[in-house]
């Protein structure tokens, strides 16, 4: 096994290009299939069949009928006062840990200036 693929993040991606791969050539065959049916067969000669309308309940067809009724903020700009607080550490210790890295990427606020 190569060291590339011993990487999480490209092993999930290497197996869902290998899954959209296989669909694709799933749907390929079946499309295929399909239309020598159609070829060999007329519209005329095929059994009618009654296919009911979905419920709403069945579908989504949109990120707007997802109804969100729950939210918990998770992100947004705290100093390190704030941040110290929320965790229940002094803010000398957020300054540590920043300082050394351990609370990732650091930036300053960019307050809107008046104009």
């Amino acid at each position: 096994m190569s060291k590339v693929t011993n990487y999480t993040p490209y092993a999930n991606y290497s197996e869902t290009v290998r899954y959209i791969d296989d669909f694709v050539q799933i749907s390929d065959l079946a499309y295929g299939i399909t239309r020598q049916l159609m070829k060999k067969h007329s519209k005329d000669s095929l059994i009618d069949v009654e296919i009911p309308q979905p419920k709403k309940k069945e579908l989504s067809f949109s990120m707007a009928d997802i109804r969100l009724t729950n939210v918990d903020f998770v992100c947004g700009w705290l100093s390190f006062e704030a941040y110290a607080e929320k965790i229940g550490i002094t803010s000398t210790d957020v300054e540590e840990l920043a300082a050394t890295g351990k609370l990732g990427p650091i930036a300053k606020h960019q307050k809107p200036t008046a104009v």
